[in-house]
This record gives structure tokens, sequence and C-alpha cells, in this order.
């Protein structure tokens, strides 16, 4: 199973990061720091990006005045930057107009949540207790896979009818590893598989079978094979890891309370379907290369020609197709690639209703107007015009052929194809069981049955352990040990961090030099990367000939971060 994007089908997730944008106003009281234009920096604007330049830094670079006025020049250039973005229209053109009311959207939709949602969840200690003890347990499992509930339902019933996960998995998934291995999924750990699956395989017995789990993907019936938790856990290093422990659990509480509130406004909505739409909608997207023909404009005639068509039906009213799709323009392109069954068309639908109801709650609550969401929606569009604007100058920036052609020759052999080092490996948690299966592979056992059987690195094991080729760059610190390495030569058990593990060469290639035109693209990417710092200060150092810059850096040494 891949990783789980959680919140593909909720119309509904948190947006990351920050960014702290000046506010639009004049003055030089004893608060403001800069002024670019008519943008101000106040103190508290770049307190937070002070704090946060310590914490990616690690608090690496001591508290001082240097420090403090390089960040604000930083800040000042950025600043620099966003109002040429504005001079340039991109606010106001039409991807910049899109771009502004989906970070509205987005915005009112996570103010809601924190508002309704995450406020009420609450982390008990005991939870932080199992949580850590999961941390530090892996669970070897296997499952059975179906896309809706009747068809889970039905391979259940055959489970409790005697039918053993070999033969159904034989019979239901393509993946020749999965139909092979009896739907085996190897050992995994916390976040690592998706939340739903992940809790209901912590919360199994060995030889324990489960009921169908709903998860991102489909429904999964899981089988626990196997559990290994690591001894001698702590009070201290529980003690030591709680803060952590905490913020993760309550993003964790909070999504799967946010997919409760989806599903029961969804029920609350009385949320129905014209299902033969629904599934025309489904066969166009099934023809189509882009997902996002369900996305207002971008349609194509097949999808026009179901625009008038009823499609959905709640207490919010009735959609058309158009309506739909006109509510979808803000959907990501991940989501709509989530969308693999008509089932999943109807859940994406389902979101968006959910969607509509929450916004305009949020908007009759007067979320929109609270100070905090319009400078969180100013900071998200600040950000997008920054990066907008550097996109651009980088897109503008003109390289010389001959320039190209000079750096090639001189750095030819840096543009060559690397070598590759084809590898297998079987990765362990245990030392003595990564022994015993050094000595059965000198006893001639198959490494790809062992890995398959017994690694705990599972995309690797579900190929027999086969990570491909692989460059110099690729394994690092572990690359000399590696290329050394004879084609059938075997290596280990190695020690790596925590685990114990044992590689196998499969073949080598050399090294193979690339001419000029196949290593143009290369050349000009390594080029733009040298002569950006210089082109970004070119153009800032342009800007501040006409937008008038004041920096009261005096005032740095007065700012109190506490």
């Amino acid at each position: 199973m891949n990783r789980y994007h959680r919140f593909c089908k909720l119309m509904i997730f948190f947006a990351l990061g920050s960014f702290s944008s000046c506010k639009q106003q004049p003055g030089a009281d004893a608060d403001t720091l800069a002024r670019i234009g008519t943008r101000v920096i106040a103190k508290e604007d770049f307190i937070k990006r002070y704090q946060d330049f310590r914490r990616r830094t690690g608090g690496g670079v001591p508290d001082h005045g240097e420090a403090r006025r390089q960040v604000l020049q930083n800040y000042v250039e950025e600043e620099l930057l966003i109002t040429a973005a504005g001079q340039r229209g991109y606010a106001e053109d039409a991807a910049g107009r899109h771009e502004h009311e989906r970070i509205a959207v987005q915005e009112l939709l996570n103010a809601y949540n924190r508002e309704m949602i995450a406020s009420a969840v609450r982390v008990r200690e005991d939870e932080l207790k199992e949580l850590y003890v999961r941390l530090h347990t892996k669970v070897k499992a296997r499952h059975l896979y179906a896309p809706t509930q009747s068809q889970a339902d039905s391979l259940y019933a055959a489970l409790q009818h005697g039918a053993s996960f070999e033969t159904l998995a034989a019979a239901t998934f393509k993946d020749p590893v999965l139909r092979n291995s009896g739907g085996a999924l190897g050992y995994f750990t916390v976040d690592e598989m998706d939340p739903s699956f992940e809790d209901a395989a912590f919360r199994l017995k060995i030889g324990e079978i489960s009921r169908p789990v709903r998860t991102v993907d489909g429904y999964s019936i899981i089988r626990v094979d196997d559990r290994v938790t690591q001894p001698l856990l702590t009070e201290t290093d529980y003690a030591k890891h709680r803060d952590n422990l905490r913020s993760y659990w309550k993003m964790r509480k909070t999504q799967v309370a946010t997919q409760a509130f989806v599903d029961s406004m969804r029920q609350a909505l009385q949320v129905s379907f014209n299902e033969p739409v629904v599934a025309a909608l489904f066969a166009h997207l099934r023809h189509e290369t882009r997902p996002e023909v369900f996305v207002e404009t971008q349609g194509g005639a097949a999808a026009d020609s179901l625009d008038n068509q009823t499609l959905v039906a709640s207490k919010l009213g009735v959609w058309d197709v158009a309506h739909f799709r006109a509510q979808a323009r803000f959907t990501s392109t991940k989501q709509q690639d989530w969308i693999r069954t008509p089932e999943h068309v109807r859940d994406f639908i389902a979101g968006l209703v959910v969607r509509a109801f929450i916004l305009d709650q949020a908007r009759s609550a007067g979320l929109d107007q609270e100070p905090g969401y319009r400078e969180q929606v100013a900071e998200k569009f600040d950000t997008y015009l920054l990066e907008r604007m550097e996109n651009a100058l980088h897109d503008e920036m003109r390289i010389p052929e001959d320039t190209l052609r000079a750096y090639f020759n001189a750095n030819s052999q840096r543009f060559a194809v690397p070598p590759q080092v084809q590898l297998r490996e079987i990765v362990l948690s245990d030392k003595k069981l990564a022994g015993q299966l050094a000595r059965q592979l000198q006893g001639g056992a198959s490494f790809s049955d062992l890995a398959r059987k017994y690694s705990e690195r599972r995309r690797s094991a579900a190929h027999g352990g086969d990570l491909g080729f692989l460059t110099p760059q690729d394994l690092g610190r572990w690359s000399d040990m590696a290329f050394a390495l004879h084609p059938g030569e075997r290596k280990g058990p190695v020690q790596m961090d925590s685990m114990f593990v044992l590689l196998e060469c499969v073949a080598k290639k050399p090294s193979q030099p690339r001419d000029f035109d196949a290593a143009r693209a290369g050349v000009a990417e390594a080029i733009h990367q040298m002569k950006w710092p210089e082109a970004r200060q070119a153009f800032v150092n342009q800007m501040r000939q006409s937008v008038p810059v004041a920096m009261f850096t005096d005032r740095l040494n007065t700012v109190r971060l506490n």
C-alpha cells in the first residue's frame, strides 16, 4: 500500500507552512523596522520571521545584531520582489485571481476546522503512552484489497467459510508480488500506512483477521502475522519525547475528527446521486489522460454534454454537472488523481457538497471577517506572488550558447552518466536473524526469496529486495562499499544506523560520457543555479531605484523575542 494521503477525498485539509507578510499601511513609529513603498515590516512580523529562521537552522546561529540585520535585509528583498509581482499584474491577472480565491477558500476551511473541530480534540496521557509503544513496535501483516464495500464483504465472507488469504490474494491482486505472497506487506510501524489500516492492524492479535477496514484507497481485510516491540522502553525516554508525541497525536486525532465530521455531515445533508450521470462522469474520466476534466473550463465536449444533467441532490439543493465542475475548480491535481472508482467519484462529489456547507457556516459565523483570517490570506497570497516572481525571473535568464558550450567543455566529466550499481537488500532490526540469513545465503538460499520473506523495508521486499540501479550520489557514505562489490558478490550483515543490512550486487554500469546536445539541459540548469543569486540581486537592486526603501536597523536591538 502507498503511504496515505488522508485528505484526498476530503475537501478540507490543513495548509502547511506560513509566510509573514508585512502590512500594507504607512507609518514609521517605534514598531516599524522597514518600509518598502507602502508596505511596512513591523516588529511582530520580524519576530515571526526571525524565530522561524532560528528554528530552521536548529538554533545554531547565535542571536546577535548581524544575524538580525541579515534576516531583515532578506525580508526587505522579498518585499521588493512581491512589489514587482504586483507591478507586473500578477495579483490581478486570471492566474492571480484564481489563486487568491483558492487561498481564501482554503483558509476559511482551515479557520472553521480550528474553531469547530480541532478545538474540541483532547489528547489523553494513556493515548500518548500507547503511541510511544507503537512507535517502538513493528507489525507484520497481510491484507486483501477491494475497491468497494460489497466486494470487501464478499472476501470477508469467503474467509469466514474457510478460504485462505493465499487463494483469495491469487484471485484478486494484479500485483504479482502481492498475488503470489498472499497479500504479504512485511513489517511496518506508525505513519507508514493509511491511519485506519494502521490502527486496525495494531489492535489485532497475532493470527486475528479484521473486518473490512475502509482506507483512502478502498477497503482492506487485515491479518497480523507477527508483532515485535523493542524491549526496555523507559519512562525517561517517554518523558523526553512526550511533547512531540502530543503534537503528532493531536494532528492525527484532528484528522480523524475531521473525517468523522465530514462523514456525519454527508448523512445530515442527505446527499444522493444521479447514478447514471455519476457513471457517465467516471467513464469520461477513464478515457481522459488528465483527471482535471471535471474542472470548469477544462471539460471538453464529452464533459460539456453532461453539464445540464442533474448530478447530486442534498439539503443545499440540486447541483447539475456544470455547478459541480465550478465547485471543483479549487481542488488539487492530487485529489483528482485519487479518483479511480465510481465510489471515489461519489466521495469526491459529496466532499464538495460538505465543503459548500462548511463555507456557508463559516461565513455565517463571521470567520471571514476575523483579522487573523485576513492576515493568513494575505500571507499565503504574498508567498504565491514571491514564488511566481522568482520563477519568472529564473525563466527570463538567458545564457548565451557559447557560454553553455564553454562551461560544458571545461566540466564535461561533471555531465557524464555516473557509474551505477544494481543492488538487492535485506533489512532487519534483529542482528541474530541477520547472521542466520547470511549463513543461509552462503548455503545457496535465494536472496530474493529471503528478502520477500524477512526484509523489514517493505517497498524493496516486495520486489525481492531489488533497489534498481543506484548512483554514488544515491548511496551517499555507503557508495564506496557498494561499488567495491562485483556482480554476484554479497556483503553483510552491515550495520546501517539501527538496522542490519545484507546486500547483493546484481550488475554494474560504468560511467559514460555525454555529448553537449545530450547534456545541454543539465548544463543550462547548472549555470542558472550559479548565476541565480547574482541575477536575483541585480533585479532587487533595480527595484530599489524605483521603490523607496527605509530600514531602521537601529531598532533591531530593541526587539524582544520572548
